[in-house]
C-alpha cells in the first residue's frame, strides 16, 4: 500500500512538472536586436546584406540577411548571443560620385564592417570604404593572435581616430545629392566628403 501510494505520488508531481500552465522549465526566447545601416560607396542599391558571426578573424555562422533600398540602407533583425559580427555588401549599384557612372558591382567586390552586436540591443553599422579598411585591420590583427573584441576595436578606433569621425555611426552625407550648398562641415558632410574623394581618386 505504501509503495502504492508513493508510486502515485511521484506520477502527480511529473504531471504537474509537465503540465502546459508551468513554463517554468523552459528557457527563455533569445531577446531580438535590430540591426541598421547604410551601404555607402555611394548609395548602393539593391546590394545583398549578410551577417556572420567573426570567429578569430574569419566569417562564422551566418545570422541573417537582407537587400538594400534604394538609398543603401538595411534593416535586419537578428537572434543571437553577444558576440563579434562581420557585415559584409555584395551586388547592387550605385552611381560613381566623380563621374556621374552608374557602376554595378560584380562578383568578389565586397564592402565589410565589423563590430559587437549585443543580445536583444540595436546596433547602427554604416558599410562603407573606411569601414572597409578597419574590417581588413581588424582581420590582420585577429588572424596573428589578438582576441577578436580587442582586435576589432583597435582597428575601428585607429580609422576613426585617421578620419576624425565615427566611420561605423556617422550615416555620410551624399555630396552629389541636389539640394543646399554646404554651410557647416559636420561629420555626415566630412565622410561624404572622404568618399567623394576616394571616388574621384580611383577613376
Amino acid at each position: 500500500m505504501i509503495v502504492k501510494t508513493a508510486r502515485l505520488l511521484m506520477v502527480s508531481i511529473l504531471l504537474l512538472a509537465c503540465s502546459p500552465g508551468d513554463a517554468g522549465g523552459l528557457p527563455p526566447e533569445r531577446p531580438a536586436g535590430t540591426l541598421t545601416g547604410q551601404a555607402v560607396a555611394a548609395a548602393i542599391g539593391n546590394a545583398q546584406v549578410t551577417v556572420y558571426g567573426f570567429e578569430k578573424g574569419k566569417r562564422g555562422t551566418r545570422l541573417g540577411g537582407t537587400v538594400t533600398d534604394d538609398s543603401g540602407a538595411y534593416t535586419i533583425d537578428i537572434q543571437a548571443p553577444s558576440q563579434a559580427i562581420l557585415v559584409e555588401i555584395s551586388g547592387g549599384d550605385y552611381v560613381e560620385e566623380a563621374s556621374g557612372i552608374s557602376v554595378a558591382l560584380t562578383e568578389g567586390q565586397i564592402l565589410r564592417a565589423v563590430g559587437h552586436y549585443q543580445s536583444g540591443r540595436p546596433l547602427t553599422l554604416m558599410v562603407t570604404p573606411l569601414t572597409h579598411m578597419a574590417a581588413a585591420l581588424a582581420k590582420f590583427k585577429a588572424t596573428n593572435g589578438m582576441a577578436v573584441e580587442q582586435a576589432i576595436d583597435e582597428a575601428n578606433a585607429a580609422v576613426d581616430q585617421f578620419f576624425a569621425l565615427d566611420t561605423r555611426a556617422t550615416r555620410p552625407a551624399l555630396i552629389t545629392a541636389a539640394g543646399d550648398p554646404v554651410s557647416e562641415l559636420a561629420n555626415d558632410t566630412l565622410y561624404g566628403f572622404y568618399l567623394a574623394g576616394l571616388s574621384n581618386w580611383t577613376l
